[in-house]
């Protein structure tokens, strides 16, 4: 396990910290969905600041590419990073030759670096451009618990070539999902929608003996439909392993009901065998709504990850999400985890229905199942 951030010395360090600034980005409107990652690392870099360190380097990805490409740079995001943080940051843009970065950073600065996976070696977890990220600093902070699951060079094989050490951030998500694990209180219940359904779907695996009942809906509702011979029209699904089929045989999965779909341009509640083939599925039905209210009504511990719908620009393709978590009792210990939940949380002023927003989606999944982080190590 990663030191944490107080044991470190700072003072006159080149300081490397790992954050998780994959913000979701309109760029059509040139808008973010939430600023919440972001405003969790601020705890972090302002005690890095107080200690007087050489500079520190923050280190982010955001998407998804395979190579440059402008509409994928973090500079897209710098003037709401700085506005977030209230600090002056500079921007490293990409070049191939990491190493010539040395030449650039001078004492007294914060920077960020463009998006890492515009390099090859990040997402390969290459010792050689980790020994390249290292040499940039002195010591390393992982702030970002949100892709400590995942094998990259700047999460995991760089911690062979530094000094590492947890941010406070990554500190506060690992004491509450301990805090959630340690409560057995049941009916322990998960709410699992969102994109992401690879992701997901691995991970029910070991998470499906756990709880009481897994209350699906999104992506992963869509591709388990699919599979059950149903139409789901034009809408977000992937094909399933051998290991997710596996999973349709659980009676702890409940499935939609009914839906709601787009169908020229109106949003109308559809039964699943009526699903047109141009229709885009955007929110579970209002039957599976109060059905699932009813259920998490009941709950002592529920876990969500992900809106029911795709409810980014549709308001109403949000009701069946909003209408499941306000039924989240009081006593009811709940955790959400995932960026664009905790947005939608924030967008709706759900917040007092949670004992703890993470940051994280995949990792909290993987942390909640048993999984050992390489992020952690």
């Amino acid at each position: 396990m990663l030191q944490p951030l107080s044991k470190a010395s700072v003072k006159n360090k080149r300081v490397l910290v790992r954050v998780d600034y994959n913000l979701s980005y309109d760029s059509r409107a040139h808008k973010i969905g939430s600023a919440f990652r972001v405003s969790q690392t601020k705890k972090t870099i302002d005690y890095l600041i107080q200690k007087n360190p050489q500079y520190v380097l923050l280190l982010s990805h955001f998407g998804r590419p395979e190579a440059y490409s402008a509409d994928q740079s973090l500079k897209l995001l710098l003037p709401i990073i700085r506005q977030t943080l209230k600090r002056k940051i500079a921007f490293l843009d990409y070049r191939q030759d990491i190493s010539s970065l040395k030449n650039e950073l001078k004492p007294g600065n914060i920077y960020l670096l463009d998006n890492l996976r515009f390099w090859p070696g990040e997402n390969h977890n290459d010792a050689k451009f980790a020994k390249q990220l290292a040499k940039l600093g002195d010591i390393f902070i992982n702030e970002a618990f949100s892709v400590s699951h995942r094998k990259t060079a700047s999460i995991s094989a760089i911690t062979k070539y530094l000094p590492a050490y947890q941010g406070f951030h990554l500190q506060a998500e690992i004491a509450a999902l301990d805090k959630f694990l340690r409560f057995q209180a049941k009916p322990f219940f998960v709410i699992l929608g969102g994109a992401k359904i690879a992701d997901k779907l691995g991970i029910l695996n070991t998470l499906i003996p756990k709880a009481d009942a897994v209350l699906l809906g999104g992506g992963p509702a869509n591709t388990f439909i699919a599979q059950k011979g149903y139409p789901i029209g034009n809408s977000l699904q992937e094909l399933l392993t051998p290991q997710g089929k596996k999973l349709l045989a659980s009676k702890k999965i409940i499935l939609p009901i009914d839906w709601k779909v787009l169908r020229q341009e109106k949003i109308i509640p559809v039964p699943l065998e009526d699903v047109e083939a141009r229709d885009v599925i955007v929110d579970i039905g209002p039957r599976t709504a109060t059905l699932y209210a009813q259920l998490i009504s009941e709950a002592k511990r529920v876990f969500f990850n992900g809106p029911l719908g795709k409810s980014e620009n549709l308001a109403e393709a949000a009701l069946g999400t909003v209408k499941t978590l306000k039924a989240i009792p009081a006593t009811c210990f709940a955790l959400a985890g995932g960026g664009d939940t905790g947005s939608f949380i924030e967008k709706h002023k759900l917040e007092n229905k949670f004992d703890y927003l993470s940051t994280a989606g995949g990792a909290t999944l993987a942390y909640l199942s048993g999984e050992s982080l390489p992020g952690l190590k």
